[in-house]
């Protein structure tokens, strides 16, 4: 029998680089994206520690929820938007605490780079936020409307919506940046 550990370390180790790569794609920045991974999985811990865990399906809707959740958090805070670690100890000259990538932080990078090409990454930034979450989350993680719009706590309708105007702006930035409107047109099918 399975203890709730057991099934724990399992969900953690399905899908933290699932979720590494949501969060990253989002916000572009690796310690962030990692902090926020981490804190996603300890909330979840935390909260289901002394009750038996939701389906495998369920459990992974919360997990993205949550981290969509921290990411907004993180990107409202005081701190945030005030104060840059990194610039502050380059320009003080202080090297920071040294970080060393692991074998998993190249893979994930290169995968990151090599998902999504220069202007589409553009292309997704330009994007608001719920914008590229949906986007995010139904080519990336290829989940159905019902389940991103669990996650982003909308109606289905809404979700719908949503991606459609992502969907739209992503082919305007492209049309724009390519300037070949006859190969992107081809493709809607306009």
């Amino acid at each position: 029998m399975e203890t709730s550990g057991n099934k724990f370390a399992e969900l953690y180790e399905k899908n933290h680089r699932v979720i590494y790569r949501f969060i990253y794609r989002l916000i572009s920045d690796e310690n962030t994206a990692s902090d926020i991974m981490q804190d996603t999985f300890i909330n979840f811990m935390k909260i289901h520690k002394d009750r038996e865990l939701p389906e495998y399906e369920q459990c992974r809707m919360y997990l993205f929820r949550t981290a969509r959740n921290l990411l907004i958090n993180h990107q409202k805070s005081y701190y945030h938007r005030n104060v840059n670690l990194q610039s502050f100890s380059e320009t003080e000259g202080n090297p920071g605490i040294a970080t060393s990538a692991t074998a998993e932080d190249d893979f994930i990078r290169q995968e990151t780079r090599s998902d999504l090409g220069e202007n589409l990454t553009q292309a997704l930034h330009g994007l608001n936020e719920k914008e590229r979450s949906v986007i995010l989350l139904r080519y990336n993680e290829e989940f159905s409307l019902e389940k991103i719009a669990g996650i982003m706590d909308i109606s289905i309708a809404t979700a719908h919506r949503l991606i459609k105007k992502a969907e739209k702006n992503l082919l305007d930035f492209m049309k724009k940046k390519s300037g070949k409107f006859s190969d992107l047109d081809d493709l809607t099918g306009k």
